[in-house]
């Protein structure tokens, strides 16, 4: 994504935005309001056609024109702070994205009318600012976000799987893990073992090893988020979650340090038990969100390119994590909520790019395997 520029003409005024279409587009676009332009040049159709936006009266009668998913992209561009539309967005939040035309065939795209109001350049999908200008005192502010919430959870869900599974649906018990109460035990537990020195990391990631995450993992109340199954075609395996976490969490936390690779308490450390317990988790989390010490994502060790050229590829932690917290925020507390609605509070209510270019990441293999195929529909979506 920082390799696109946006048009700063285009995006400034409704004409030059017409201009930098292409001459299909524009003349396809005449044709529906009717017009016949004099020649065939682009500049004799965009002559015609630019009474219709740089008139309001008429503009606001084009508006009233579209239909009513389309009248709420209009209006969420409008009232963007810059005007821009995003198809990912407005689709989280409304259920479905408008139609801004009807495939002919593999090229060719007939457009609709929404085409006259949110234009596009390499960076995305924009109303020109002269044109969003003259529309805001007429166009209905967009809805706010509601966060869904569930009263009773459900015995089981349904989990879909791919076409070419035997199995396409199954209903599977919901396991209810509440691991608030468990939080403070766990970290007790993983303190006496950094106490014992039985922690060992490395002197360059700060990763524990895998015998001191396994170590961590055993004397973790109710053991890893799940089973830990060794895959002899991986290595290094991946591991578990919470063992991996509790390390890297009281790294962050500063109330260890490494000495000879292995951890040990630090001053704050071993002052930490006359603390109350609320104090505790809350410094934890207080020092993760501000680390740079881990990139979560590096996790996920199935997506190659992270590194590229021998640099990462991957943009600042500390805006995708305050992101991510900030969501955390706007969650009722005592209520709750499925993780597709937690996703879809992400998507719209903060903006975060996970790659500095999306085509360097791949899955299995860097040709077809290329995640900047389905980057802008799916990836930061799902980060």
């Amino acid at each position: 994504m920082f390799w696109k520029r946006k048009n700063k003409a285009a995006r400034a005024g409704v004409d030059a935005a017409l201009e930098d279409a292409s001459y299909d587009t524009v003349k396809a676009l005449a044709k529906k309001l009717g017009l016949n332009p004099k020649s065939r040049r682009k500049t004799d159709a965009i002559a015609e056609i630019s009474p219709f936006l740089n008139g309001t009266e008429k503009a606001v009668k084009l508006f009233k024109s579209l239909d009513n998913l389309q009248q709420k992209a209009v209006a969420e561009a409008v009232f963007h702070k810059d005007n821009e539309f995003d198809d990912g967005r407005f689709a989280a939040k409304y259920g479905a994205n408008p139609s801004f035309g009807k495939r002919k065939d593999y090229y060719d795209v007939d457009p609709t009318l929404l085409c006259l109001f949110i234009f596009s350049d390499e960076y995305g999908k924009f109303i020109p600012n002269d044109l969003a200008a003259k529309l805001k005192p007429f166009v209905p502010r967009p809805q706010g976000f509601y966060l869904k919430t569930i009263e009773t959870l459900p015995e089981t869900i349904t989990v879909k799987f791919p076409e070419w599974k035997r199995k396409s649906v199954a209903e599977i018990p919901l396991i209810v893990r509440e691991t608030e109460g468990e939080a403070l035990q766990d970290f007790w537990a993983v303190l006496r073992l950094i106490e014992n020195k039985k922690i060992s990391v490395s002197d360059k990631t700060f990763y524990p090893s895998s015998a001191s995450t396994n170590e961590i993992v055993a004397v973790l109340r109710g053991g890893d988020f799940y089973e830990i199954r060794e895959d002899k075609n991986r290595y290094p395996q991946i591991g578990a979650i919470k063992g991996f976490a509790w390390a890297m969490i009281l790294q962050a936390s500063k109330l260890t340090n490494v000495s000879a690779k292995r951890l040990a308490l630090s001053n704050e450390g071993r002052k930490i038990t006359s603390r109350p317990a609320h104090e505790i988790i809350k410094n934890l989390w207080q020092s993760w969100c501000k680390n740079t010490l881990l990139d979560e994502f590096n996790r996920v060790d199935e997506i190659k390119g992270q590194k590229h050229k021998g640099k990462t590829n991957l943009t600042g932690i500390k805006p995708r994590r305050e992101s991510v917290v900030n969501s955390f925020q706007l969650c009722p507390v005592g209520e709750w909520i499925a993780i597709d609605e937690f996703f879809r509070c992400v998507r719209l209510n903060f903006d975060f790019t996970v790659a500095r270019d999306e085509w360097n990441l791949y899955i299995a293999e860097s040709g077809y395997g290329s995640l900047g195929y389905e980057y802008g529909a799916d990836f930061d979506k799902w980060y």
